[in-house]
Formats: C-alpha cells, structure tokens, sequence
C-alpha cells in the first residue's frame, strides 16, 4: 500500500498506517548489509516522509510529541547523511558536464570529480569503522516505533488536518517571500525543505480528486527538484571558493566557476516563477480548496475504520 491516505478508511488510521510503514522500511533499509549507500538513500527519502506526514498532524499531536518525533527523524537521517550528500555532488558534476561540454569545463569536472570521489572513499571508510552510527540511527527508530502516539479524540474530519496543512503552504509562501528579497543559498534550501514538506503531504491527499491535484503535486516536485539542483550547485561552488575543492589548480578551475553560475541563473529564470504560480494562493483558501475536494470524496465513499491500523 502506497504513500497515501485510501478510500473508506479513517484519516487518522491511515496516517499511522503510513507512519508505521515508512518507519519500518527505514530501519529495514539502514540495517542492510549489502548496498549500504543504498540503503541509506532509501532511508533518508522514507524519513523525509515521516517528517512531512508529522508535520501534517502537529495540532492533533500537540507540539511537544510533534517537537519530539521530528528531531528524532531529523537526527537520525543526519548520522547517516555523508555518502548521500557526496553522492548527490558526483552526480551534480555530471550534470554540469552533460549541459557544458566544453573542454575547459570538462578538465575542472574530471579534477573535481576524482578529489570527491577520494572524499568518498574516506567516508565509506570511515562508516565501515563508525558503523556505531547506523546503529545508533536504527535504535534511535526502533524506540520511536514503539512510542508512536495515540490520537485523542480522532476524527474522520479534514478538519483534523486542516490548521496544520495551513500553516506548512504559509510557511512555504513566507519562504518563497523572503528567497525572492535575499536569494541566498542557504535561504533557498530552507524554502526547498518547506516546498518538500508541501509535496509530500499532497501525495498523501492526493486521491480525494486525482485529475486535479497530481498536475500541482507533480509541479511541487519539479520545483523540488529545481531548487535541489540549486542548492547542490551552490555547495560545490563554495567548496571551491573556500578552496577545500581544486586547491592550488588553475586549468579547469575557473571554467567551471563560470559554468556552475551559468547553470544557477538558469535555474532562477525557473523555479522563481514556477514557485509564485504554485503558492499564488491565500493559504486559507488553498486548505479550504482541498478541503472541499475531500469532503466531496468522502460523500461518495462509506467508511470503514479499521481499529489494527
């Protein structure tokens, strides 16, 4: 069963339905012996599930139980984080290099890719000698499995969910606000984090009106996506700048200065606009909109609570 809420079942049962699975499948994957790299992707992205789906019932959770189960998911992902970030740089070289294919760009591309890839091999290394880590993160899931809340008063309402679906499309219009005054990188990945948060939670409700909400969940992750693109751009250009990346290298080093800010304003030419399309929307009317989408479902759907889930 999918990352989404179901017909004839109860909003409250199936957002622990879903919790409960991303949680085991996360321990799952982080336990793996074999493509641990793998693994620890997979798990990430599962977390990063869990924590749009908390964020999707903090009011009915309370915001200590919320404030608690979101640093665990938080901390957890992070002890794991290193080989996925390097990772996610390899694969931005590439990227660089398919869009440049020039060869002063593709000698800064080749210099850079084989010092990450040393930075690689360190961390796998060092993983294999800290695997207390892994560990850590998969006890750390293990007890919040055990401790998932139980809901007071739970109502098949969209009610339930509305006040905190509210605030995470505000949170996302604010952050878009305060990127387009101050295009910082580290100001744009707090506006993707909350553009992630948005997606997720729509994949979740997507079902009560298909036709109409995958074309805006679809455009969140692009936007995603765009934004990612941006941030991982940024990274390798600070790394480079502060000479921890190409040190002492000139040949190649300045063509893909050049090129990385190239592909930047690109991207700004992109997902500013794609951004004030999706959250053009009053927040309240935006809630109110699916809101009405829900209920109109739910109208044509008897429902069956399912008291295991």
């Amino acid at each position: 069963m999918g990352y989404e809420i179901r017909a004839q079942h109860a909003i409250p049962e199936e957002l622990l339905r879903i919790w409960k699975a991303d949680l085991h499948f996360a321990v799952k994957e982080l336990s793996r012996t074999r493509q641990v790299e793998s693994g620890i992707h997979q798990a990430r992205k599962a977390l990063k599930r869990t924590r749009a789906l908390v964020r999707l019932v903090r009011d009915p959770l309370g915001y200590e139980q919320y404030k608690a189960a979101n640093i665990c998911y938080r901390d957890a992902s992070r002890k794991v984080s290193e080989l996925r970030d390097l990772a996610a740089t390899q694969d931005t070289l590439n990227k660089i290099l398919k869009r440049y294919p020039r060869k002063s760009v593709s000698v800064g591309v080749s210099a850079a890719s084989r010092e990450i890839a040393g930075w690689q091999k360190a961390a796998r290394d060092h993983m294999r000698g800290q695997d207390e880590l892994r560990k850590t993160a998969v006890a750390e899931l293990t007890t919040g499995l055990a401790n998932l809340p139980t809901w007071h008063n739970p109502q098949d309402d969209f009610s339930w969910i509305a006040s905190s679906l509210e605030r995470v499309y505000e949170r996302g219009q604010n952050a878009l606000a305060f990127s387009l005054a101050n295009p910082d990188p580290h100001v744009l990945h707090d506006w993707r984090k909350r553009v992630k948060y948005l997606w997720h939670q729509l994949q979740l409700l997507h079902l009560c009106w298909p036709e109409m909400m995958n074309p805006h969940t679809e455009e969140l992750h692009r936007l995603s996506d765009l934004l990612g693109d941006d941030h991982d751009l940024a990274v390798i250009e600070e790394f480079i700048l502060s000479n921890k990346l190409m040190q002492g290298r000139v040949v190649g080093k300045t063509a893909l200065l050049h090129a990385i800010r190239e592909y930047r304003e690109s991207l700004v030419l992109l997902y500013f606009p794609l951004g004030k399309k999706l959250y053009q929307a009053d927040p309240e009317v935006f809630t109110n909109q699916i809101s009405f989408y829900w209920k109109v479902w739910r109208q044509q759907e008897p429902l069956v609570f399912n008291r295991e889930a």
